[in-house]
């Protein structure tokens, strides 16, 4: 399962560690195993697998989980282009011949420009070399590279926040199927002693019973 560098959650749970009392109750709580401790022992959040939803702060007992804003989310987050500050495309396909990677830059951009971000996917916007070259032969001098970074970005994010959200479910069904198993565990245990505790009592029967 491929981990991400950062949750993309805009808030994440924070655990005061000062008053952490080390209970336990939020890591029951967690459906994500976002959180690392164990009894009597500081917990800790996982950032990464923090999805915000909150269940770990009402099972607190003392107020010591709070939601912090996710800052490492504006250092993935590309600053969109100032589109009305650009001249208008004239259509005039002067970028595609110089485009080394056989693109349609016109295309791209106004695609881009209209949020239309699978389209420009489905245009080869990823194989863009950013070069630079159509923004020289662009006779309206718009920032054509700098736009289809800000495009590819964005579709980057777009992927990597899909993985982030499966990978959250499949947490959940890990951690569902972990605790069916310990539940499993603990009841054969339980019924292991049971048989065994029902012999010793058998065979203190039948010893009363000869004597």
């Amino acid at each position: 399962m491929e981990l991400h560098a950062i949750s993309f959650s805009k808030t994440l749970a924070v655990i005061d560690e000062d008053r952490c009392i080390g209970c336990a109750l939020c890591i029951k709580a967690c459906p994500f195993d976002a959180i690392l401790g164990a009894s009597k022992q500081l917990h800790s959040v996982i950032n990464q697998f923090c999805t915000g939803c909150k269940l770990c702060i009402k099972p607190c007992p003392v107020d010591c989980i709070s939601m912090q804003p996710n800052n490492a989310l504006e250092t993935i987050e590309p600053i969109a282009p100032i589109f009305d500050s650009h001249k208008a495309c004239i259509k005039c396909d002067d970028c595609i011949p110089v485009c080394p990677s056989n693109l349609n830059p016109k295309n791209l951009y106004l695609n881009i420009r209209s949020k239309k971000f699978s389209q420009a996917k489905q245009d080869s916007l990823l194989s863009c070399a950013q070069c630079a070259d159509c923004n020289n032969a662009c006779p309206s001098n718009i920032p054509l590279s700098q736009t289809f970074a800000y495009g590819i970005t964005m579709l980057k994010n777009k992927a990597a926040k899909k993985a982030f959200t499966n990978e959250s479910k499949l947490r959940i069904k890990m951690r569902e199927q972990r605790l069916k198993n310990k539940k499993s565990q603990q009841l054969a245990f339980l019924s292991s002693k049971k048989n065994e505790l029902a012999e010793k009592l058998q065979a203190l029967k039948s010893s009363s019973l000869e004597k």
